[in-house]
């Protein structure tokens, strides 16, 4: 089967809702990188997206903490790599600001990468957005990455964004570009 014996990589991390977050992100998504073997520009764009998703869940959030979730490994077909940051802990807090461009970044870098995908939903727990980042199909990745991906991008892929998505008025849209399809 696809995606069996790799080395695959996994973090969970709480970090506070603070500038620093993005720093804490890109320390935690080299890690995981350095201990698969994801190197160079690939490494590179994994460290750029999570700390884009955080800076955006730090501009446009109303949470206090947020927990992010890597997922990585390095395929005979190449590397695969999902980043979740998902704002918990929802104590009512001021708007930082209407919009940041953090899922622009990671749209952006997914349509970068042959199998690249980003998304933004609404769980019962609040708020996530997802970037993943592949060379290699999802079925490389195994089960563990198939299921991850299934539940982000969600039923007929309705959690995931497009370059088309970049483009709606941020006036006239309250939230990330998908929030009006949920």
């Amino acid at each position: 089967m696809i995606g069996t014996h790799l080395n695959t990589a996994v973090v969970f991390r709480a970090l506070p809702a603070e500038p620093e977050a993005a720093a804490q992100a890109r320390t935690s998504v080299r890690r995981v990188c350095d201990e698969v073997g994801i190197v160079d520009a690939h490494r590179d764009d994994l460290v750029l997206a999570a700390s884009s998703l955080v800076s955006d869940a730090y501009c446009r959030s109303v949470a206090r903490t947020y927990e992010l979730q890597v997922l990585a490994t390095l395929s005979p077909a190449g590397p695969l790599a999902c980043v979740e940051v998902r704002e918990v802990d929802g104590m009512p807090l001021p708007r930082r600001a209407e919009r940041g461009h953090g899922l622009s970044v990671a749209v952006l870098l997914a349509t970068q990468w042959a199998h690249g995908q980003c998304g933004w939903l609404i769980t019962q727990h609040g708020p996530s957005s997802w970037v993943f980042l592949a060379d290699a199909a999802p079925e490389y990745g195994g089960p563990r990455f198939m299921r991850c991906l299934a539940g982000l991008r969600g039923p007929a892929d309705l959690h995931v964004l497009t370059l088309a998505d970049l483009d709606r008025d941020p006036k006239t849209n309250l939230g990330p570009p998908c929030c009006c399809r949920i």
